[in-house]
C-alpha cells in the first residue's frame, strides 16, 4: 500500500472514530461513523497483512509455494506420497524436455513406490538431475 493512501485511511479511521464517540447516543450520526472507522481500520489491517508477511521471512529465505508443501508432505507420508512424486517428476517431464513420454506402466510405478527410502531418494535424485540436464 502506498504511503499517501495508508495516511487517508488512518484518518478516516481516527476522525469516524471521534465522531463515533463524540455522537454518543444520536444514532443516527454515530452508527455510519463506526462503520466507517471499522471499514478504515479493516482496510489498513488487510493491506498491511503482506508486508507483515514479508518481514517475518528472514531476507533471502525462499518463498514456500503450494507445489514446495505438496512434496513435503508426499516425502511424509509414504507409499501414496511416493506415487504422487513419481507423477509429478513424470508431468516435469512432459511439460518440459520430453513432450512425448506417455508415463510410467504400473508395474514400474509399484516398484519404484516398494524402494526402500535411501533407494527412492537416490531416484528421485538422479530424476531431477536428468531433468535439469535435459532442460
Amino acid at each position: 500500500m502506498n504511503r499517501p493512501l495508508a495516511t487517508i485511511a488512518g484518518a478516516v479511521a481516527v476522525v469516524a472514530t471521534g465522531v463515533a464517540v463524540w455522537a454518543g447516543t444520536n444514532f443516527a450520526l454515530a452508527v455510519p461513523a463506526a462503520t466507517a472507522a471499522v471499514a478504515a481500520a479493516a482496510f489498513l489491517f488487510v493491506e498491511s497483512a503482506p508486508s507483515v508477511a514479508r518481514r517475518a521471512r528472514p531476507p533471502g529465505a525462499p518463498r514456500s509455494s503450494g507445489e514446495v508443501d505438496r512434496l513435503r508432505t508426499a516425502f511424509r507420508t509414504g507409499r501414496v506420497g511416493r506415487e504422487l512424486i513419481v507423477s509429478l517428476l513424470d508431468n516435469y517431464e512432459r511439460t518440459g524436455p520430453n513432450p512425448a513420454f506417455a508415463g510410467r506402466r504400473p508395474e514400474e510405478q509399484a516398484r519404484l513406490v516398494r524402494l526402500s527410502g535411501a533407494e527412492f531418494r537416490e531416484y528421485v535424485r538422479g530424476r531431477i538431475d536428468e531433468l535439469e540436464a535435459r532442460s
